[in-house]
């Protein structure tokens, strides 16, 4: 039967019964469902030996035990158990199995035996009994410590075995054990696709391939999932580990018939190497785990060595994405806010609103730092509408508080994610109406790379956006795919040159004049803006000038401002635009 772990008193209910537990106990599957288990025991049950089992099995651990049980109308019979514990993803044991046997003919042989000696053929029986009993007892022990699907050991069996493998490697120190963590690159895809049919049968394929490119002494297991561990003993340096990891992945290379299917996986290996003074048997496995995570970062079908910088890495990652998660609620965020002028004529005409985080505790975190952790858990998407509905409402503020400067706009970075959103237009357009600015005036600043993320997806959002009124902007252009096609194919209205075209090399002029003087004549015959990041130096702005760029942003106008100082710019920059002559623009 499986048993549920339930709060308060009796504290186990019965989950489920098989047909046997029905034959040998009476009791049929709707009488036992939801009742505790005690129901089976008597005057004669040894009931505190039963809790000491339970507890035993609550902290995680196998028990075996001999009970006397009692059937449905009171009849004594006597019983071998054994319960299993079953945790969930965080580690609890919630749910536990139960083996019940009849044992009530040995315990019957077992008195006859203290009393006398029985007849050879009853030896026989009981031997075989015996036998019988071994047998069970190592199928069970088998199943607790092997996967069901591909038989091959479980966590907890290879985490012993690594065990084993550090202690012995002590002893002989020109010898050591290594650990290869390893996971599927595109198997959800497979499950997605095909079915969980097909992605059991692909795990099966993957493993024994695997098996394949093992010594016999070496381990393989499945701790579950996509995911394989592997265990390699007496080797003398990490360059053993690479020629397993390299064959690996030639073996994976070609492709997989399922069926009528044909397939072809790769995967990601992490590969942590043992010392006798190492870490633990959980840390060298969590060290194999953070280079293999690594490997994907890196672009997947690879193997990385793991090296103290990752797992320091991962703890600074870790830490990031759970003050990330409180940062909104706690206030630590906040918009800086940096100028945007026309070069044509010295105006400001808008702001471009920055993300900052600024943790009391770790102090300033910096975007380059936080923001691909807020895209790789998701975190993105509030952030981002944070930082859209803030970005809205400061500028319809300033808009009001400055008749000079009533068509302000303001610059708002989006990723991939948030475009990819469902109903994005209709949030964007639900913070313009709440917030009051108009659609013309929010920009909305969007990478290279992200328009080459599911382009027609992309593509019909921004058209979405483009009716509302919204204006897209092309960020860091030329750092990306620098495909020009997606000018014709998305409705850009602006590009922004990125800084290390405009003051990459250090220099007072243009760190690349030829780049930039081609991305503005090219945009101006599309009919496209242009903005130049990074500008430091009046020789730069001058340059720009001469190029005909529409507009600039950098250090030579100001540095990034939070709200109050960002205010009193607008307010000393409106002055001096009143008080200066009007200059004629430039012919374009």
């Amino acid at each position: 039967m499986i048993v549920e772990r339930s709060s308060g008193d009796p504290g186990w209910t019965i989950r489920y019964v098989n047909q046997a537990f029905t034959r040998i106990l009476g009791y049929t599957s709707k009488e036992a469902v939801g009742a505790n288990p005690l129901m089976l025991c008597g005057p004669e049950s040894d009931l505190e030996a039963l809790q000491q089992r339970l507890g035993d099995a609550l902290a995680g651990n196998t028990a075996l035990f001999e009970l006397l049980h009692y059937r449905k109308g009171g009849v004594p019979i006597w019983l071998e158990a054994s319960i299993f514990p079953l945790r969930n993803r965080d580690g609890a044991v919630t749910h536990s199995v139960w083996f019940g046997r009849d044992i009530g003919e040995r315990k019957l042989a077992e008195s006859a035996l203290v009393r006398a000696k029985v007849a050879e053929e009853s030896n026989a029986e009981l031997r075989k009994e015996i036998a019988d009993r071994k047998r069970a007892e190592a199928r069970l022990v088998h199943a607790a410590f092997h996967d069901p699907l591909t038989g091959l050991p479980n966590r907890e069996l290879f985490v012993d075995r690594v065990k084993s493998a550090l202690a012995r490697s002590s002893l002989h120190p020109g010898k050591r054990a290594a650990v290869l963590s390893l996971d599927c690159d595109r198997f959800k895809l497979v499950n997605d696709t095909l079915g969980h049919l097909a992605g059991d049968l692909l795990l099966i394929a993957v493993a024994r391939r695997l098996e394949a490119c093992l010594r016999p002494g070496d381990t393989l297991a499945r701790p579950g999932g996509d995911e394989f561990s592997i265990l390699l003993e007496d080797i003398h340096d990490e360059a053993a580990a690479v020629c397993v990891a390299k064959s690996i992945l030639e073996a994976l290379s070609a492709p997989f018939s399922l069926g009528d299917h044909e397939l072809y996986e790769t995967a990601s290996i992490g590969i942590a190497l043992g010392s006798p003074e190492g870490p633990t048997p959980e840390n060298l496995l969590r060290d194999a785990d953070i280079a293999m995570h690594r490997a994907k970062v890196l672009g997947k079908n690879r193997y990385e060595l793991f090296e103290t910088k990752l797992r320091e890495q991962s703890s600074r990652l870790l830490l990031l994405e759970l003050e990330l998660r409180r940062a909104l609620d706690r206030a630590q965020l906040s918009l800086a806010y940096q100028p945007i002028v026309s070069l044509a004529d010295g105006n400001l005409t808008g702001f471009e609103g920055l993300l900052r985080w600024q943790h009391p505790e770790l102090g300033a975190i910096p975007p380059l730092e936080f923001i691909p952790v807020a895209e790789e858990t998701g975190l993105i998407i509030p952030l981002g509408e944070w930082v859209l509905h803030a970005a809205c409402a400061q500028t319809r503020l300033w808009q009001q508080a400055s008749p000079a400067h009533a068509t302000l706009s303001v610059n708002v970075n989006v990723s991939v994610q948030q475009l990819l959103q469902e109903r994005f237009t209709d949030r964007v357009r639900d913070t313009l109406r709440e917030t009051g600015l108009r659609a013309e005036d929010l920009h909305l600043e969007i990478t290279e790379s992200t328009l080459m993320t599911e382009p027609d997806r992309i593509a019909a959002v921004l058209r979405e956006l483009h009716a509302l009124g919204v204006k897209l902007q092309v960020d860091d252009f030329g750092t990306g795919y620098s495909s020009l096609a997606y000018l014709h194919r998305f409705p850009i209205d602006t590009l922004k040159i990125d800084r290390t075209f405009v003051s990459g090399r250090g220099e007072a002029g243009i760190a690349n004049p030829e780049i930039v003087q081609a991305v503005v004549v090219l945009a101006s015959r599309l009919g496209i803006d242009v903005i130049a990041e990074g500008v430091e130096t009046a020789e730069q702005e001058s340059q720009l000038g001469a190029y005909r760029c529409g507009s600039a942003q950098g250090y030579l106008f100001a540095k990034p401002l939070d709200a109050h100082a960002a205010a009193r710019y607008l307010s000393a920059h409106a002055m001096h635009e009143a008080a200066r002559p009007v200059r004629k623009k430039r012919a374009s």
